[in-house]
């Protein structure tokens, strides 16, 4: 369980909340928007429809969707910005919903988390705009924990469906027939060798590989939700989701389930410091840059005090990193590390 983080009505740490909008407000921006304004325009452009899902749905008339889609887009923008977020992220939910129910072709697995995200990021009160995010000059905003166990609740809910799904399918479950032909779909050419590599190994040991693929769902869908395997959730994410996203390319799922992570990490902790010394211009660079990249507060800067003899050539670079516990334990407020630093001037140390 992370830092910081308490029950389902304890206050958090707004910023991971905070972070996890605007994150996900650019894949909308860059992913959602566009899908789902194509689909709304071939829509109000065709004469014939299917009937929708539900019957009292009203089909919407060009002007109307014209409408519909600039708000989507001002929408995104106002989630992203900070803007009445709680509002834009409802409302784009509720634009998605209803285009996806006019016609059962426009319904997806992935489009749908994808607004679950985005209704759930709309029951959030972080009120932290971008602009506060990026001035990084606070960490005491709090808010309701609740927002973010539901989305661990739903994180854990899909992949524990995924894993359900394949092991009551026949193509899954103990034959793995369904890797043997996955038709991965072409991605950058430096990874063609990896792709073929991989579609070889898949069919050589389909059934050790199905068997995998299900219990590291099973996996996920308890550690998300289970206190203390935060680590574990997120390890197994960001390797699983990586593996999906350059193997097999399936979009905007991947990147949401890396932006829920989010909810999992520490924040507002001020779990790492910064060794660093006004001194030259890669220094003002970093004492720039760096705090304005911190949306999660978990930087401390840490001026040196005094030289010292034997440690000369420890702060030679502009800063390095090292862990707040690791500070306490060397008595580094007091006196300089004898760590030397990377060469790219910093030193990553626990």
């Amino acid at each position: 369980m992370p830092r910081g983080e308490g029950g389902w009505l304890d206050p958090v740490p707004a910023y991971r909340l905070a972070t996890l909008r605007a994150c996900l407000a650019v894949v909308t921006l860059v992913f959602h928007v566009p899908k789902f304004n194509g689909l709304l325009d071939a829509y109000t452009r065709s004469a014939y429809h299917v009937a929708p899902a539900f019957a009292w749905i009203p089909t919407p008339s060009r002007g109307a969707g014209i409408a519909l889609m600039v708000l989507q887009h001002a929408a995104a923008w106002c989630l992203l910005l900070g803007w009445a977020p709680r509002v834009a992220g409802w409302l784009l939910a509720g634009a998605g919903a209803y285009i996806m129910a006019l016609d059962p072709e426009h319904y997806s697995h992935n489009a749908h988390f994808h607004l679950t995200l985005l209704a759930l990021i709309g029951c959030a009160s972080d009120r932290i705009s971008l602009r506060r995010l990026i001035r990084g000059r606070d960490d005491d905003a709090r808010t309701p924990g609740w927002p973010e166990w539901l989305i661990r609740g739903q994180l854990a809910i899909v992949f524990f469906y995924a894993a359900l799904d394949k092991v009551l399918s026949p193509g899954w479950g103990l034959t793995g027939a369904v890797l043997t032909a996955p038709g991965f779909a072409p991605h950058a050419p430096g990874l063609a060798a990896l792709q073929q590599l991989n579609q070889t190994v898949l069919g050589a040991i389909p059934a050790v590989l199905s068997v995998a693929t299900i219990a590291t769902e099973l996996a996920l869908a308890i550690a998300f939700v289970v206190p203390g395997l935060s680590v574990l959730a997120i390890a197994l994410s960001v390797g699983f989701m990586t593996y999906l996203e350059f193997m097999e390319r399936p979009g905007v799922f991947t990147w949401d389930v890396l932006i829920a992570l989010l909810v999992l990490s520490p924040a507002a902790d001020r779990g790492w410091s910064i060794v660093h010394s006004s001194i030259g211009a890669a220094s003002r660079v970093y004492g720039a840059v760096l705090p304005r990249l911190d949306w999660l507060r978990r930087l401390r800067w840490v001026t040196p005090i005094g030289p010292s003899p034997d440690a000369s050539s420890a702060f030679t670079a502009p800063g390095f990193f090292t862990s707040t516990a690791y500070l306490r334990k060397s008595g580094m407020r007091k006196s300089r590390s004898k760590s030397p630093p990377l060469p790219c001037g910093f030193a990553l140390m626990r």
